[in-house]
């Protein structure tokens, strides 16, 4: 193990597709997978998942040190061919014994193994197609559920959002964490009233959506994606483009702590991101930096997004971004507010630990 880790994989083309998939598993029985798959180049997965299963896609291990052949590492299975690359080893059936590798059990035979290489294949699957907005596919091998009432609390919160004032038309969007470090968002372009759950886009983290999935997902989702994979604590999100939060946003101001109820975002401000085009990474970057212990942002020129645990949670954190931003406008009409100090914030924040928490023991 100690060797294999400090081993740098680099590929070439030269062997078949079933020989690289045997030595994908030869590595991870070698190795305990999760540090052996830790070395494989995601250029070399997304080649061998792209490539019809009879096309030579060829790989070769060299040692970052130069000294040790890699041709030890390498080999075809016996009992594997190219019409069933994994043959040779599925339930159990492999022709030399090994050392089962770590995380499976010792009579789990191959199956397992079997379904850990199809699917981490099937993950890096880039150039098998692609949407409309640059995004790639994800096999719904992977995918152990349709999710019918996370779409559809999807479009709930979506169609709240309308009849609340929060969005215009079509305008912001909404999301959900799913297990798998999957996501279901909101399609680009499409009346929330209209939606079905089918509607509803399930996708994971950078932008692969699930092949099978009708629609396109909202431009946004390079932000929604991050989110969720930088913040283990996001469990929704709800982007608007509400009235006061975007006047404020176009003001590219922070709405300082006014109200005692700034707070509730997470901190002693809202921030507002620095501005970059809509759908862009730069978006998604700037969006991440003022989310940075907060549960809520401004976004310059844009509007704004909050996080919750659920999307109750989110949409009511974006309801009450609002109507702090439509107070904090009219203060300004005036004199301006009187600001709260940190040492006050301090001391809000500590009591919204346990603020509107009933104990479990009185019902």
């Amino acid at each position: 193990r100690r060797r294999i880790s400090r081993t740098r994989a680099r590929f070439t083309l030269d062997i078949a597709m079933a020989d690289l998939l045997s030595d994908i598993q030869q590595f991870l029985k070698a190795s305990g997978f999760k540090r052996a798959a830790k070395a494989f180049s995601s250029d070399l997965i997304e080649q061998a998942a792209s490539s019809r299963s009879g096309l030579a896609l060829q790989a070769r291990l060299r040692a970052a040190n130069g000294e040790e052949s890699a041709s030890s590492s390498q080999g075809t299975l016996q009992g594997v061919t190219k019409r069933n690359p994994l043959s040779g080893f599925a339930n159990g059936r492999s022709s030399k014994r090994r050392r089962t590798p770590a995380g499976f059990s010792d009579n789990s035979g191959g199956d397992e193994m079997e379904e850990f290489l199809i699917s981490a294949l099937e993950q890096y699957r880039s150039k098998k197609g692609r949407t409309g907005n640059g995004s790639t596919l994800v096999s719904p091998r992977i995918v152990k559920r349709d999710y019918t009432k996370e779409r559809q609390q999807v479009i709930d919160t979506a169609v709240s959002m309308q009849s609340t004032g929060l969005v215009l038309h079509t305008s912001g969007n909404v999301s959900i964490r799913v297990p798998g470090d999957l996501m279901l968002v909101t399609p680009t372009g499409m009346d929330y009233k209209a939606l079905k759950p089918t509607d509803i886009v399930l996708m994971d983290f950078k932008g692969r959506v699930v092949e099978g999935e009708k629609r396109k997902p909202s431009s946004e989702w390079r932000f929604h994606g991050d989110i969720y994979a930088k913040r283990p604590d996001a469990k929704a999100i709800v982007h608007t483009h509400s009235t006061f939060c975007t006047t404020m946003a176009c003001l590219r101001r922070d709405v300082p702590a006014f109200h005692y109820m700034v707070g509730a975002a997470g901190g002693n401000s809202i921030r507002c991101a620095k501005y970059a085009t809509y759908g862009t990474q730069e978006l998604s970057n700037a969006a991440i930096i003022a989310l940075k212990d907060r549960k809520a942002c401004l976004l310059a020129n844009h509007g704004m997004i909050s996080l919750g645990k659920d999307l109750k949670s989110a949409l009511k954190l974006a309801e009450l971004c609002e109507n702090l931003c439509e107070m904090y406008w009219r203060t300004l009409q005036t004199s301006g507010p009187v600001v709260l100090d940190d040492r006050e914030m301090g001391v809000i924040l500590e009591k919204f630990k346990t603020y509107g928490k009933q104990p479990k023991s009185c019902c």
